[in-house]
């Protein structure tokens, strides 16, 4: 009997610790794409240092009597980026990516609500000049593709903004796309919306 209750004790304890080392296994590879991102010292690679913009905007379209319309939405970005590596890039192309999760769990992409495909899309922003280390660029008017105003009736339960970079280096013959960042924006999301609603309702007052 005692024997049992000794054999039971150890077999506890080994399933614990393995079930610890599988845990930490878990959240090593959790954070593994998010260290991958940040050099030597601790930096991101290309960090992002937002400026005067970084929200949702709203653009507007004549109503009967000259009145403005909310017509389309998007996000909009403006700030820096600055090159934290020892790499020199050919070009840098860079990319905002606006996904909703829906109460259902099903995902909307940029490409599910685009309403501007037909006229360009996305505003994508490229640094053709040799991006060096530790340059800094000016961003200017990044933004996300448009869509209509009617996704505000959707059940979204999450707003996220992505920023995909593609980086071309021909020194050591490499071009590859990452997700450089990701931020929950669903506060400005309902922010916009609650915007939305109330200048629609003022137009037809």
């Amino acid at each position: 009997m005692k024997n049992r209750i000794n054999y039971k004790i150890g077999s506890i304890f080994i399933a614990s610790i393995i079930f610890f080392c599988f845990q930490n296994c878990n959240s090593y590879n959790n954070n593994e794409n998010i260290d991958s991102l940040k050099n030597q010292k601790g930096e991101f690679k290309y960090e992002w240092i937002p400026d005067k913009k970084d929200d949702f905007q709203i653009d507007y379209q004549e109503y009967g009597d000259r009145k403005l319309y909310p017509h389309l939405i998007k996000y909009i970005i403006e700030g820096k980026i600055k090159n934290n590596t020892c790499n020199i890039y050919k070009k840098a192309k860079l990319t905002l990516i606006l996904l909703f999760e829906l109460e259902n769990g099903k995902m909307l992409s940029g490409d599910d609500v685009n309403y501007s495909k037909m006229f360009g899309g996305c505003n994508d922003f490229t640094i053709w000049s040799n991006w060096k280390p530790s340059e800094e660029t000016i961003i200017s008017d990044l933004h996300s593709c448009s869509f209509s105003t009617e996704y505000i009736d959707y059940p979204i339960k999450r707003a996220i903004i992505q920023c995909r970079i593609e980086l071309v280096d021909q020194i050591n013959g490499t071009n590859e796309t990452i997700i450089n960042s990701q931020n929950d924006v669903t506060d400005k999301w309902q922010g916009i919306v609650s915007k939305v609603k109330k200048d629609a309702k003022g137009i037809h007052k």
